[in-house]
């Protein structure tokens, strides 16, 4: 297996390309004393030089309660799928 390494400019340049684009970046972001998983609208927002997060990322990334579909006990036409707007991940 063959690795390959960026320079931290090439590095951060890569980060302003995924921000620049359409879908959401998410890392890892200092808030207070500690650090916790955020989303990330500017490179100088990302810290990569942090030692433990608040929370993990697991609960950053699912959501603690879901609506996955709605309906009426004995009422089959009631039915209604619920599609969360933005994933994150």
């Amino acid at each position: 297996m063959e690795y390959l390494t960026i320079s931290k400019p090439q590095f951060h340049d890569f980060v302003r390309g995924l921000i620049g684009g359409e879908r959401e970046v998410n890392g890892v972001v200092k808030k207070g004393t500690g650090y916790v998983y955020d989303r990330i609208d500017d490179i100088d927002d990302l810290c990569m030089d942090y030692g433990e997060t608040i929370l993990p990322p697991k609960k950053f990334s699912l959501p603690v309660k879901e609506v996955l579909l709605t309906f009426k006990p004995r009422d089959p036409a009631s039915y209604h799928e619920e599609i969360p707007s933005v994933p994150r991940g």
